[in-house]
């Protein structure tokens, strides 16, 4: 039995859907519109996310949210299910549409999403432009708290004293509502209460600073002094604590309580010297070493304290006075945290193999590195592993094959980039007959060498091909021309990485041995979507593409698949695969329905 109409259109929209949230625009109407399906579709969708751990981007789910039907973007439960997507997805980036900010509001504080937001937030705006349209609001606007914290927060300055005084008595009687006002728009207080009032109210001041830091200015001068009341003015911004007087912040009791806060700002705001609290500096060096310059003589000669602040960062090592940086087992502390410790060290360490090898581990030479590595092997080696472009540097007495592949292995774990300045560098110390001799290149290839920098005549040799792409599969992309015609070969990198899709030559199936077919219908089982780089004119196609659907039935949703047995290129293929699989391999509509997991038919 033929395969009906509707069914071809059900599997195709189903498949398209699961392919790509965002191919969902290009499916039917009907399915479109229609919430079980959509439904069906989101749920898949997270499904697959949470299988495969997957982060979409943000601004492909805002564009798929976008193109739904207003009654869909408004239902509860498609918003719901929308919003599980958004929060497997990564929201660092991108705002998330407003409806869904709703959701996740909703379900930090429990409540219903509120069906007449775009209602109230045009009341806002309204009232907000042209306060004397206030009368011309409705009741249940001007009764309900969020109106009210809304209108406060966007009006402009000049009618914020308007606004405050037509805002219900009793709201203002209740705490809750106050003290929401002060977070949102402190300044708002001067016009509710006299300053006498809200000014030694201490739990409002906290509240009101954050959006009001100027509120400072006018409380008492007890509650200028009040540590909390600071700590909360700095919070927000260091530079907040211009306001506060300068003989209240030299109290080193002051100090420290802003050091965590400030994150150690405090001090290059004071500029204050010779401070002698050890309580500040064990905060603040967490943050910066560098604070310490802060200290007093008293706490940088003391070796107990010092030592305790290099165990914390290495870089306090700096500031130790000379008879604690004199002590090889306090450098050995300050090096666990600072790789250039070393360069504050001293005393003369030249002929010191331990402190040599660990600083040239730590990549204290990497930069500007001495004589006495240069011209040593073993430290020359090391210096390499790190930084490979320092071998125009060593001593040309040292460059030979073992050096050059130690460079060669510091390239590969630092990361040499193609055609770079420091690949360049490394390579001009390869003679060209080294790169075309295969004894060398496998021993370079093994430290790292790029299947590209070798000649041509190796890029076509199949081992030295093989280990290159097994240690490194982005090798793939330089393989000749002629070995990416060798079907079997190719297939041996298919579970290496999907960057092997991209250098595949297209492969004949007429021209196929029945070994390499039967190698090519094994990797597409594994892999579905590499049918769409094989082509053909017999019956054989039609087994690749039945079993690529097997394996993934999303497959007959795809646009770039070719059939040249049934049309040169299959610009919509659903229709084209389906009647392969109803003909020529007697599925029903039924088995295909079930094979696609497809449940709704208009």
């Amino acid at each position: 039995m033929a395969i009906s109409e509707k069914a071809i259109k059900a599997i195709e929209a189903n498949s398209i859907a699961r392919n790509s949230l965002m191919g969902f625009s290009n499916i039917q109407k009907e399915y479109k519109h229609n919430k079980d399906f959509l439904i069906d579709t989101i749920k898949w969708h997270i499904n697959k996310h949470k299988k495969e751990c997957k982060k979409t981007q943000v601004h492909l789910l805002d564009e798929f949210y976008k193109k739904l039907v207003k009654k869909l973007r408004e239902d509860k439960e498609i918003i719901s299910l929308v919003a599980d997507l958004y929060q497997l997805a990564d929201l660092r980036f991108w705002q998330v549409p407003e409806a869904i900010e709703f959701e996740f509001e909703r379900r930090k504080t429990g409540l219903p999403i509120a069906s007449t937001v775009d209602k109230l937030q045009s009341a806002v705006e309204m009232v907000v432009e042209d306060i004397s349209t206030l009368p011309n609001v409705e009741k249940k606007y001007l009764v309900n708290k969020d109106f009210w914290y809304s209108v406060i927060k966007q009006c402009d300055e000049d009618d914020l004293e308007d606004f405050s005084a037509v805002v219900p008595q009793e709201f203002y009687e209740d705490k809750e509502f106050l003290y929401k006002i002060a977070s949102i728009r402190g300044e708002a207080l001067k016009y509710i209460w006299e300053p006498s009032i809200y000014t030694a109210n201490k739990k409002l001041i906290l509240q009101a600073i954050s959006s009001y830091p100027e509120i400072y200015e006018e409380i008492s001068p007890t509650l200028q002094n009040d540590i909390d009341i600071i700590v909360e003015l700095a919070k927000n911004d260091d530079d907040n604590l211009d306001l506060v007087a300068k003989s209240i912040l030299m109290n080193e009791d002051v100090i420290y309580e802003l050091v965590d806060v400030t994150e150690g700002q405090i001090l290059e705001h004071l500029g204050q010297k010779d401070l002698i609290k050890k309580e500040i500096f064990i905060s603040a060096v967490e943050y910066d070493a560098d604070l310490l310059v802060y200290a007093s003589d008293i706490l940088t000669r003391d070796e107990k304290f010092m030592t305790e602040l290099i165990k914390i960062n290495g870089k306090a090592y700096d500031y130790a006075s000379e008879d604690i940086q004199k002590k090889r087992e306090i450098l050995l502390i300050a090096m666990e945290t600072d790789d250039y410790a070393i360069h504050s060290y001293p005393l003369d360490y030249e002929n010191d193999d331990e402190l040599i090898k660990l600083a040239l581990t730590k990549g204290a030479f990497d930069y500007n590195p001495p004589e006495f590595v240069l011209n040593n092997r073993e430290y020359a080696k090391l210096l390499l592993l790190r930084t490979p472009w320092n071998i125009e540097k060593v001593s040309d007495t040292l460059v030979d094959e073992e050096m050059i592949l130690q460079a060669i292995s510091g390239g590969r774990k630092y990361g040499i980039e193609k055609g770079s300045k420091n690949e360049k560098i490394i390579l001009k110390y390869i003679p060209e007959e080294w790169l075309d001799d295969k004894r060398f290149v496998m021993l370079a290839i093994e430290s790292g060498l790029s299947l590209r920098c070798v000649s041509d005549r190796l890029s076509d040799d199949k081992e030295v091909v093989s280990l290159a792409v097994n240690k490194n599969p982005y090798d793939v992309e330089f393989i000749s021309k002629e070995l990416r015609k060798n079907i079997s070969f190719m297939l041996e990198f298919l579970d290496k990485t999907d960057e092997v899709f991209r250098c595949i030559c297209w492969w004949n199936i007429d021209s196929m041995t029945e070994k390499e077919k039967t190698d090519v219908i094994d990797a597409i089982k594994k892999k579905p979507y590499l049918v769409g780089y094989i082509w053909g004119r017999t019956p054989h196609y039609s087994e690749f593409l039945y079993e690529a659907v097997q394996s993934d039935p999303t497959v007959i949703g795809s646009y770039i698949y070719m059939a040249p047995k049934y049309s040169s290129i299959i610009h919509q293929p659903c229709e084209h695969l389906l009647k392969i699989l109803n003909k020529e391999f007697k599925m029903t509509e039924k088995q295909l329905l079930k094979l696609t997991d497809t449940k709704i038919i208009l």
